[in-house]
């Protein structure tokens, strides 16, 4: 293996080709004792989609504002990756070039003390599950949206549901669930204050994975992906 030039261009290509070339091993992996669930292909999807996202959100996009105090800053090293990168987050999520019609919902709810890894709160799968979050989802942010996913992946806040959204244990995933808390502006310590809210994205897990493949082959601007799954 390589030593890639640009973690944020190089590696999420990489990914997406173990994503693509081991995916059909996958399927026939279950955990022992649990086949009834299926098999462990969210893991896998998961577990490469984390650097596939974050590398280019932290090294490129979460340094912009503070590139003073970056210690790993990838924006020198390719000008038309970081340009292409601020472009796609300085107005609203369904103007990303990455952007599919219909596949992310989004909801946002207020903090009420719920621990999400026992219980799903329950305003935000009704937010999540309605018609309105899809057209939210579109008219958010791009830098919102980044901030969302980057804050979620990086601090373990993904929940899997069900295909009706829920948290059900012990049911087969059909979603993830994307959240990210969000603290009152004038605190200077987020250990010192609770969140003013929980934000959530969802997304189903198949389109999940369509996702990443535009993302990649948006970021390497290759089409080797494309090449690869045909």
């Amino acid at each position: 293996m390589g030593i890639p030039q640009c973690y944020s261009r190089d590696l999420p290509e990489r990914c997406m080709r173990l994503i693509d070339c081991l995916s059909d091993q996958v399927r026939h992996i279950e955990m022992p004792g649990e086949e009834c669930l299926g098999p462990l292909s969210t893991t896998f999807l998961l577990a490469l989609a984390t650097p596939a996202i974050l590398f280019p959100l932290e090294r490129i996009n979460a340094v912009r504002n503070r590139e003073g105090e970056a210690y790993i800053n990838e924006r020198p090293l390719d000008g038309s990756l970081t340009s292409k990168i601020d472009n796609a987050f300085k107005g609203k999520l369904q103007g990303a070039p990455f952007f599919e019609e219909g596949v992310w919902r989004f909801a946002k709810a207020p903090f009420n003390g719920d621990n999400l890894s026992t219980s799903f709160p329950s305003d935000l799968e009704s937010g999540l599950n309605s018609p309105q979050s899809i057209q939210d989802a579109a008219d958010m942010q791009g830098d919102q949206w980044a901030s969302c996913i980057r804050n979620s992946l990086a601090h373990g806040g993904v929940i899997y549901l069900d295909s009706s959204g829920r948290q059900s244990f012990g049911s087969r995933v059909a979603c993830l669930a994307f959240v990210s808390a969000k603290y009152p502006e004038q605190s200077c310590s987020r250990s010192r204050s609770a969140p003013e809210r929980i934000n959530a994205l969802r997304i189903s897990e198949n389109d999940f994975r369509e996702f990443l493949r535009s993302w990649t082959d948006w970021l390497t601007n290759t089409g080797l992906s494309q090449a690869l799954a045909a």
